[in-house]
Formats: C-alpha cells, sequence, structure tokens
C-alpha cells in the first residue's frame, strides 16, 4: 500500500507551538482516588479518515480536549501537518494503536504501515511483505508487538517482538480455533504499562508477562455457535479489565469488568448495560454487527469513565461515547460535520 505526506508549511510554526501546548503541558489533576467532584483534563488523539464519498481516504491525526465536557468537534482542533493518504479505506478496517505516557509517543498500526506520532512529527514504517506483527502495546517506553506465525484462526504459534521486529520471547503455543474470533486481526490488547500485555481474542484473554516470559492463558467465556463476542479490552487497575460483551441471542451488549485475580477462574461481572439505551442514538449493538471493527476504546482511571468511539458503516457518522461509572451515566457526542471521517484508535494523555 502507498502513503505519502503532504506537509503543509505555511502551518509549520503554529502547528510546532500546538503539538508543543498539548505534549508537554499535563494535566495537574492527578485524581487517581476517583474523585466525581474533580473534573479531569486529558487531550484525546486519533487517526482519522475522511472518505470525501471517494475509495480513497485522507488520513490525519485529530485531537479533541476532554475537561467538564468534550468539544467533540475535531474538524476545529485538526493538526494539519503530515496528512496521510490511503489507497483504500476498506483495508483499514483493524487500526490498532497504543500511547506512550513516557515520552508521549503514539503508534497506529494499520495494514502494513506503522506511524508514529511524537513532538510534532509523522513517521512510518512499512513492514516486510507478510510480516504479522500486530496489536502494539507499550511497556515502560518501549514498544512490543504480538506476533501469531498467521492471521489465520488456526495459528498455533504466537511471538513477542521489539520495535524493531527481533522476537525477544520464548514461542507460546495457542489454540484460537474455539475462541470465535475469524483472525488475529481481532485480537484487541491492552498493558499495565509496566509489565504486562493483555491480548483479548473473544472468550479467551491471554496475559504476557515481560519479566517472567510467560504466557497465561485464561478462558473467560465459552463460544458456541455465535453466541457470544467480547471486544475492546481496556486495562482499568490490578487484575482488572473492562471490555464490551456482545449476545446475539437477545441482541444485547454490555460494559463489563473481567476480574483475573484467580486466572483458573476469572469472573465477569456487568458494569453497564447499554442495550436500548435511550442516551444513545444509535443502535450499540451495531458495533457486533460491524465486526466491531469500527469501535475503538479507551480508559481514563482519574475519574473512572470508560470511553468508545464508533463509526457507523451504513451511514458513516462517527460517535463517541463517555460512561462515567461512578455516576453511571452515559453522554453521546456527535457532529454532523464529521459525517463521513472514520475514527481509528482512541488513547489520551494528560
Amino acid at each position: 500500500m502507498n502513503f505519502k505526506y503532504n506537509i503543509m508549511k505555511n502551518h509549520f510554526l503554529s502547528v510546532l507551538a500546538l503539538l508543543t501546548l498539548i505534549f508537554t503541558v499535563s494535566s495537574c489533576d492527578t485524581n487517581d482516588n476517583n474523585n466525581p467532584n474533580v473534573p479531569c483534563s486529558a487531550m484525546f488523539f486519533q487517526l482519522v479518515g475522511e472518505t470525501n464519498g471517494l475509495p480513497n481516504a485522507e488520513f490525519n491525526i485529530f485531537s479533541y480536549q476532554k475537561s467538564t465536557s468534550f468539544n467533540f468537534n475535531a474538524a476545529n482542533q485538526e493538526l494539519p501537518s503530515n496528512a496521510i493518504y490511503a489507497q483504500q479505506l476498506v483495508g483499514q478496517r483493524h487500526v490498532r494503536s497504543s500511547i506512550d505516557d513516557y515520552n508521549a509517543r503514539i503508534v497506529y498500526k494499520m495494514a502494513d504501515m506503522l506511524i508514529s506520532y511524537q513532538n510534532g512529527a509523522v513517521t512510518q514504517t512499512v513492514f516486510p511483505n507478510g510480516d504479522t506483527r500486530n496489536q502494539p502495546e507499550f511497556l515502560a517506553g518501549n514498544l512490543y508487538f504480538l506476533k501469531p506465525n498467521s492471521i489465520l484462526v488456526n495459528s498455533s504459534n504466537f511471538e513477542i517482538t521489539d520495535e524493531s521486529g527481533n522476537i525477544i520471547s520464548s514461542t507460546f503455543s495457542v489454540n484460537l480455533s474455539n475462541t470465535g474470533i475469524f483472525n488475529t486481526l481481532e485480537i484487541s490488547s491492552t498493558s499495565d504499562k509496566t509489565d504486562n500485555i493483555f491480548y483479548l481474542a473473544n472468550t479467551y484473554l491471554f496475559k504476557y508477562n515481560l519479566s517472567s516470559d510467560t504466557l497465561t492463558t485464561m478462558q473467560i467465556d465459552t463460544f458456541n455457535n455465535n453466541n457470544v463476542f467480547y471486544f475492546g479490552v481496556e486495562y482499568a487497575g490490578a487484575n482488572t479489565l473492562y471490555a464490551f460483551k456482545g449476545e446475539t441471542a437477545n441482541q444485547s451488549i454490555k460494559l463489563v469488568k473481567i476480574d483475573i485475580s484467580n486466572t483458573a477462574n476469572p469472573v465477569v461481572s456487568t458494569l453497564m448495560n447499554l442495550t436500548n439505551s435511550s442516551a444513545l442514538s444509535f443502535n450499540p449493538y451495531s458495533m457486533v454487527n460491524s465486526n466491531y471493527a469500527y469501535t475503538q476504546t479507551d480508559y481514563d482511571r482519574c475519574d473512572n469513565s470508560f470511553y468508545f468511539t464508533f463509526t457507523d458503516p451504513g451511514d458513516e457518522k462517527p460517535y463517541l461515547v463517555e460512561i462515567k461509572l461512578n455516576s453511571n451515566t452515559i453522554t453521546e457526542y456527535s457532529n454532523n460535520s464529521l459525517i463521513g471521517n472514520y475514527f481509528f484508535g482512541l488513547d489520551h494523555l494528560r
């Protein structure tokens, strides 16, 4: 796939100043005690593909501010330099991202391309043909990838590589045939940013520990004839993960907590049922119908809030949803001016 940069020189100084402000000024609020009375400020970033009704897409990195509410008007906060053009948007359905809190760096893995955004500069790395590395995650400032021996579900080997592609782990034998995923691109991931990476393959969860070079396999549910789908995993604290759970029997979708205190018997419990929520103008079960490829998630422990963006492939309208777990409230943000934009990756810095 061919990509090119469109550098807008006349915006260079203003963009550089903006990015310096974004990445160097973090919130003085370190509200990790989940105090609902203290607003948490953060800057959210996404890779956005604008189709303009054409099969080709222009990609830009958008940002929007979180304070007491959201200004979900990315068009006004677009970072105009380093626009990236993709030949086929449909090939970008499974974009994975990760953010490095240590160095204020964001990476996006899509198709055979790794896009890195740091200090106002965008760089791209083309992976060799047939390279299966995906699911980028940062640990202590270093970038790692999951490398299955094949993207097919009968893939039997997992390895972990560093950013350069060097294998740094043992080879782990896994069985994905009974997980319910169609290929390894559907695996979602998260990390504790220090020593553990978590990979969610629908009903199976894999935990990789960097220090011990071990992979722990956990079955969190039973997959039977397309009955259930888990996706959008986020690290929420020690032995705690959040994710979406969709059930086909009643076409429901819930935000759930996965307690892995006992890895031999993980416990899944419902945090919030989004099915038929009056706070949402779209059917959230559409995220399951679209194979959850257009859903991006993030979790902010500062105020115990879960976020997701969803681009409806039917009308190409993006939505941002904030779920405040302390108050059990759902707020939807949308903007008709953003119709035709697909939102990929969802990460925040503070």
